[in-house]
């Protein structure tokens, strides 16, 4: 410590100071009662420790953890948050949206254009490096394993089923479907007319989909429910004491383009199905117990059906829904509802516990608000969902990958960082994991404090800070702007409503 005080009439000794001074006086006090006994304390000395006493008689120094510290410089006083010791946190990985297009090398921006062989090969060693690296606890795939193409779909189905079998982890790997992962085509019904579904290419007794390697790592996995025909599912995810209830949609279902003759499973009835077993299935879990919700397509508007090369400005401004609003379904209760409006109503009667939404299929880093309301109102949010970004860059985004950290005991969602691959020529052809190109959700949304919930942290922002920030990482940090971000109407986008 430089000195007791900044001067005797004007100066304020900031409580880390204070700390240090006590611990003086008291280790000098028995020196100079000895002194004082011994009469050999002069005049001076002992005027400095009767003001050492005053002062530490007259400042209230209190134990334990303090929210807002003031730290006193000499130019200002600031506040600063302290971080609570006793939060463990752990992690888990999204990935989604690879969109392989074998037999292509590179691929440059377009709307078309998938991932090729080298992007797909420098993906895989970065996730390796990543999970080498933060031990994540898990990892999800949220969907579209193929290009877009029905001639070479089963070919890139198989292939990326084998890949992600191959990857070098030995943690759980979890799947759910994209509407490009059928085997009929895009949109269609998960399991064809001859009964197959794209785990029919990469079966196995010994470690099936859609939870490969159920038994690894400190994670398990129990309890599960494989809707087989359909591709939901629900289960168990444990390490240690600590579960969490896992719940994978199959939400291409509720989509408007959804093409069900396949299966001869028409759309109202295959979405009637899921969601009285998602109904089911949310009231046999326990009040205290965490959920974790993850689905291909998320509900809200699909500002990416307004997009058209023809126009001068890209747009239509005829945004539409991403599930189809023209059916209905009945609940346990009898009540009749649009899908979005059932999906808000069991979302609004778990939101306690229901710790977040994961989604991905728009390519891009974007977190939506869901309300119990038809209108933006503080008190009937429920919720968020947030998306993992694409490995294709179909959608002029640059390809990334999420690590979520949640803490250990509660679930909640902590923050999350992107992991990222930046074009590295000027005809944006060539993409690479550089370094460790990666940003976080609290560094990019301003948040200080590192207990705060990303739900709460989002629960607590305008809507002028939230598309601000939206914005600068949507495109995954993209070096080059595309005409669909310019259809992407945040307040349209960003909050789920009821319809």
């Amino acid at each position: 410590m430089r000195f007791w005080f900044y001067s005797f009439g004007n100066s304020i000794l900031s409580r880390l100071q204070i700390r240090c001074l006590y611990a003086k006086i008291f280790g000098a006090i028995p020196l100079a009662l000895q002194a004082i006994n011994s009469n050999t304390l002069s005049m001076k000395s002992f005027y400095l420790f009767g003001l050492c006493m005053f002062c530490l008689i007259s400042f209230n120094c209190k134990e334990g953890n303090e929210s807002n510290v003031m730290v006193n410089t000499f130019d200002e006083t600031v506040a600063v948050d302290s971080v609570n010791p006793s939060i463990s946190s752990s992690t888990f990985l999204a990935l989604s949206d690879v969109h392989l297009e074998s037999g292509v090398g590179n691929v440059t921006f377009g709307r078309h254009n998938d991932t090729g062989d080298s992007l797909w090969a420098r993906t895989k060693r970065k996730l390796e490096a990543v999970i080498k690296a933060e031990q994540p606890k898990f990892m999800v795939y949220l969907g579209d394993l193929p290009h877009h193409e029905d001639a070479s779909r089963v070919k890139n189905v198989t292939l990326m089923l084998e890949h992600l079998r191959a990857l070098n982890i030995n943690i759980p790997l979890l799947y759910l479907p994209g509407n490009n992962d059928s085997l009929a085509g895009d949109y269609y019904s998960f399991q064809d007319s001859e009964g197959k579904t794209p785990f029919s290419v990469d079966d196995s007794a010994a470690d099936p989909w859609p939870i490969l390697h159920d038994k690894s790592g400190v994670a398990k996995i129990s309890n599960t429910d494989f809707q087989k025909q359909f591709g939901y599912y629900a289960t168990d995810i444990s390490v240690g004491t600590d579960t969490l209830k896992i719940i994978a949609l199959n939400s291409v279902i509720m989509t408007r383009s959804y093409y069900f003759d396949k299966d001869d499973v028409s759309q109202q009835a295959a979405a009637q199905k899921q969601f009285i077993w998602l109904e089911k299935t949310l009231d046999s879990i326990k009040t205290n117990k965490p959920i974790l919700i993850m689905m291909h397509i998320p509900p809200g508007i699909d500002n990416y059906a307004n997009f058209d090369s023809t126009l001068p400005n890209n747009c239509d401004n005829v945004p539409g829904p991403m599930w189809n609003s023209s059916y209905r379904i009945t609940n346990l209760k009898g009540d009749v509802l649009s899908f979005q409006n059932a999906f808000l109503n069991l979302v609004a009667g778990k939101k306690d516990q229901i710790k977040g939404i994961l989604t991905s299929h728009t390519h891009f880093d974007g977190i939506r608000r869901l309300y119990s309301s038809k209108k933006v109102d503080s008190d009937s949010l429920i919720g968020i969902s947030m998306s993992t970004p694409g490995i294709t860059i179909g959608h002029g985004n640059n390809p990334g990958f999420k690590l979520y950290e949640y803490n250990d005991k509660t679930f909640d969602i902590l923050d999350f960082k992107t992991h990222y691959a930046i074009p590295t020529a000027h005809n944006y052809g060539t993409f690479k994991f550089i370094g460790d190109s990666s940003y976080t959700f609290k560094e990019t949304y301003k948040i200080s404090d590192s207990n705060l919930s990303i739900l709460e942290s989002i629960a607590k922002m305008n809507d002028t800070d939230l598309k601000h920030y939206m914005s600068e990482i949507l495109a995954v940090k993209s070096h080059k702007t595309s005409g669909i971000i310019k259809c992407y109407e945040f307040d349209d986008v960003m909050n789920v409503l009821k319809d």
